[in-house]
């Protein structure tokens, strides 16, 4: 799979998940920008 259809993907996932929930979606949309960009799934030390 292509970097740009997982990004598509991944917008698509976001946009239900802030559809869904907002308050859900915002710990989630961190650990799944982790996932993407760094290939691990943890949540970005704050």
């Amino acid at each position: 799979m292509s970097s740009s259809s997982r990004i598509a993907g991944l917008l698509i996932a976001i946009t239900a998940l802030l559809a869904a929930d907002s308050a859900l979606a915002a710990p989630l949309l961190r650990i799944l920008y982790n996932a993407e960009t760094r290939g691990a799934l943890y949540p970005c030390p704050s």
